[in-house]
């Protein structure tokens, strides 16, 4: 099972109407993160704690969650195995996505996977 997340604008406040996608988690997986205009775990954090009114953060059902619930819903992703063990990527791993070894479209930042491509 997985869940989208996303950046959700009020047109009468923002100007703009729409939702930008933040990322997605999958259970068993660390959190994959958009990053087309966000590079880096830390970019995203700052443009979440920038957030400004008319915009919200919701998951795909529509319900909202505070910067904080969504950092932790991240955070929870990066957990090790109860065992010990800690299959979650490291920074400068490569993300291997249709054959592709390219960093510049899938690369690891924060434990955490980004990819350029549109996923859901």
């Amino acid at each position: 099972m997985s869940t989208n997340f996303y950046i959700k604008h009020d047109a009468s406040i923002t100007g703009f109407n729409g939702r930008e996608h933040i990322g997605k988690r999958s259970s068993g997986w660390a959190f994959t993160f958009q990053g087309r205009n966000h590079k880096t775990r830390y970019a995203w954090e700052r443009r979440l704690n920038a957030m400004g009114a008319g915009e919200c953060i919701v998951d795909e059902y529509g319900r909202e969650l505070t910067c904080d619930e969504f950092i932790q819903a991240v955070n929870y992703t990066l957990n090790p195995r109860a065992d010990g063990s800690n299959p979650r990527l490291k920074d400068g791993d490569i993300i291997l996505s249709t054959g592709e070894r390219d960093r510049s479209r899938n690369w690891v930042d924060g434990g955490c996977s980004f990819s350029i491509y549109d996923f859901s």
